[in-house]
């Protein structure tokens, strides 16, 4: 993708299809959906890998079933835009990660920018998140739990196997 694919007026939308797309459209193809109140004709460019995922901090996304398209800009506004509007907020909402330490200082400093920047009312949420247990200790918790569960089983088995020595 580059520039261009970023801007709509009137034409066609770029988009990257999940893996499980393949069987279903072929490079070029077009189609058409709503998004956000209004019908736009998307045109495929291209196909994720199996198992493409984006790591969210609350949980692994996986987009084998997810249609990916560039936050475009809009330089023709349809007669509800409403749409347009709430493409927009999407567009300039998002997630900032930072160490704990420097969290007082990066927050301060985006509402800092936020009220310089005379947009208006502008609604922020700034507050500190967790980091979940993979980010911690490098380990799925899939595996985690998968590990303790087979450390459990091998637990029950050696009390189940010290028992029927003892008790014979």
């Amino acid at each position: 993708m580059n520039g261009k694919d970023y801007q709509l007026a009137g034409e066609t939308v770029p988009v990257l299809l999940g893996y499980e797309y393949r069987n279903l459209f072929q490079l070029g193809d077009q189609f058409s959906a709503v998004y956000l109140y209004n019908v736009y004709t998307f045109e495929v460019v291209g196909f994720l890998e199996k198992g493409a995922k984006i790591y969210n901090p609350a949980h692994m996304i996986y987009l084998d079933k997810y249609i990916i398209m560039p936050s475009f800009n809009v330089f023709t506004f349809p007669d509800n835009t409403d749409g347009i509007k709430i493409h927009s907020a999407n567009k300039t909402s998002g997630v900032l990660t930072c160490r704990k330490d420097d969290f007082a200082y990066v927050s301060g400093h985006i509402k800092q920018l936020i009220a310089n920047a005379g947009c208006g009312n502008y609604s922020v949420n700034i507050s500190p998140v967790k980091y979940s247990f993979m980010e911690k200790t490098g380990i799925r918790v899939e595996w985690f739990i998968a590990f303790l569960s087979a450390a459990a089983l091998l637990f029950a088995l050696s009390c189940i196997k010290y028992m029927r020595e003892t008790l014979i």
